[in-house]
């Protein structure tokens, strides 16, 4: 996959399936509404956090599709991040209009199955762990609470697509969330190690163990859109990057209002 990213192909790329399969991933998180079509995906979880309200648009009917995912967001009426890429940034000026504004970039990085590391301090976590599993997210990202519970809720762990993984040491320090998407790939969720644990090596220490599992079972590549902090560590671990998404979200909702 990561050689045919790059070639100019008749749709549906290989960027294109990646694209859309990040949007699969949403699943784990988006009870509120959610659709993936072929050139567009909605993510919304209905918390009030734009993090977890989510949408892409990047097909060349970017402006056709613009006004159905902007009624959706609308409707359900929570702080939400609307993504253009490929041939969705030329409906740039449309959201403008709208009075939506640019809120900065963020890459979709890409890493292919490789052979990782156990880690006996790693297992994945149990319904008694959820509500450490939200402080760790919570306070890391400065996520919403409801934004945390709406990802580490117990009918994920009956899912069999979805693992929800935590490192014990001998709290649980650092968690993540991934999900089978198809396509030989998977999408990582809410990579987190708590304030206070941080620069010792736990995130890369949980990458380098699910990197085990996927490898062993299936030979599973990850897609991540990444935070500054997240891409300098997956960029030390040889994700590639596949573009930016252009971010853009309404200015009450930047400012909190």
């Amino acid at each position: 996959m990561s050689e045919q990213v790059s070639l100019v192909a008749d749709a549906p790329t290989a960027l294109d399936r990646a694209r859309s399969a990040y949007g699969r991933g949403t699943s784990a998180w988006a009870h509120r509404d959610r659709a993936v079509e072929e050139t567009w995906w909605l993510a919304l979880s209905g918390a009030m956090d734009s993090d977890y309200n989510q949408a892409l648009v990047h097909g060349d009917d970017a402006r056709e599709v613009l006004p159905e995912v902007l009624a959706r967001v609308d409707a359900v009426g929570r702080p939400s991040v609307l993504a253009l890429a490929g041939a969705g940034l030329a409906s740039a000026q449309q959201l403008a209009d709208a009075g939506w504004v640019c809120v900065g970039a963020l890459p979709f990085m890409y890493r292919e199955a490789r052979r990782g590391e156990r880690d006996a301090r790693v297992r994945s976590l149990r319904e008694a762990d959820l509500a450490s599993a939200r402080d760790v997210l919570t306070a890391t990202f400065d996520v919403s609470p409801d934004a945390a519970a709406s990802l580490f809720q117990p009918s994920l762990l009956a899912r069999d697509d979805v693992r929800t993984w935590g490192l014990f040491d001998p709290v649980l320090v650092s968690v993540a969330v991934t999900v089978e998407v198809g396509d030989d790939l998977y999408v990582g969720w809410a990579l987190a190690t708590a304030p206070g644990h941080q620069h010792r090596r736990y995130g890369s220490s949980l990458l380098r163990h699910i990197d085990d599992r996927y490898e062993r079972n299936g030979g599973l590549g990850s897609l991540h859109l990444a935070t500054s902090a997240g891409a300098r560590l997956y960029a030390a671990r040889d994700h590639t990057t596949l573009e930016h998404w252009q971010l853009w979200s309404k200015p009450r909702w930047i400012l909190g209002h």
